[in-house]
């Protein structure tokens, strides 16, 4: 029986449940690259074992290729705006569950906005990760043209595009619609931005198509937003130290 695949990401979840996981690891060209997975404390992995050979299946499904992180290791560009950005455990843990929601799962083309981009992480992040485009929002033109050049630095050429402006005005404004978001998150400064009024714009937004994921990082003193925004849906909430993460579908 043929191996079914797997990316690290959906992996991480699985893996405390199983000391030992045989999978192949899918490289973004298809190509399989690692065939066993031994389990390392809590949650942590190893990749070991580069094998043609073939391996047993599972028990879950993992009928769909993942693509891996293709942008892995590089180093990003900050700008000089004061910002602060998504903590690295947050963004793992972030992408960990859009990949066992199948948000990047193939045949879907995911175009994706990254509102309050800062350096662009989120961002560049999605597009190594499968994503088809991403459009890079901020009221800092200095974070716009730093994300847009670690997209570039990253082999992104041509799949994202910038808009330095109020994320809010971006949210309603249809000339950025284009095929729609299948993907929005968004990481706002905690002490300016108003979250009732963001997540009320968001849930009005032309440029959302249905199905739409939307992600939004809160600090836990707020409290846990609404279950339902409008035609938003709460589909998960996540707590990670003072940050949270909640999870939405626009009319799913």
């Amino acid at each position: 029986e043929q191996p079914r695949h797997v990316g690290v990401a959906l992996l991480a979840r699985d893996v405390q449940r199983r000391p030992f996981v045989p999978v192949r690891l899918v490289d973004a060209d298809g190509s399989a690259n690692c065939q066993l997975v031994v389990k390392h404390g809590p949650g942590k992995m190893a990749g070991v074992c580069p094998t043609r050979r073939g391996v047993k299946d599972f028990t879950w499904d993992t009928t769909v290729p993942i693509r891996w992180n293709t942008a892995r290791g590089r180093k990003l560009e900050s700008p000089e705006t004061l910002l602060r950005p998504m903590m690295g455990k947050v963004r793992e843990a972030l992408f960990s569950t859009l990949v066992s929601l199948g948000v990047f799962r193939a045949p879907r083309q995911v175009r994706h906005m990254d509102a309050f981009c800062g350096s662009g992480s989120v961002g560049v992040e999605a597009l190594s990760r499968g994503g088809a485009g991403c459009v890079f929002v901020d009221l800092s033109p200095d974070a716009c043209a730093v994300a847009a050049r670690n997209a570039e630095t990253c082999g992104f050429s041509g799949k994202y595009e910038t808009c330095p402006r109020d994320v809010l005005l971006a949210l309603n404004d249809e000339a950025l619609r284009g095929p729609g978001l299948d993907l929005l998150t968004l990481t706002p400064p905690y002490e300016e931005v108003d979250y009732d009024e963001l997540m009320a714009s968001v849930a009005s937004s032309p440029l959302l198509n249905a199905d739409c994921v939307v992600v939004v990082e809160y600090p836990v003193e707020r409290g846990k937003p609404p279950f339902r925004i409008g035609e938003l849906v709460g589909v998960r909430n996540r707590r990670y130290g003072r940050t949270a993460l909640a999870f939405y579908a626009f009319k799913p």
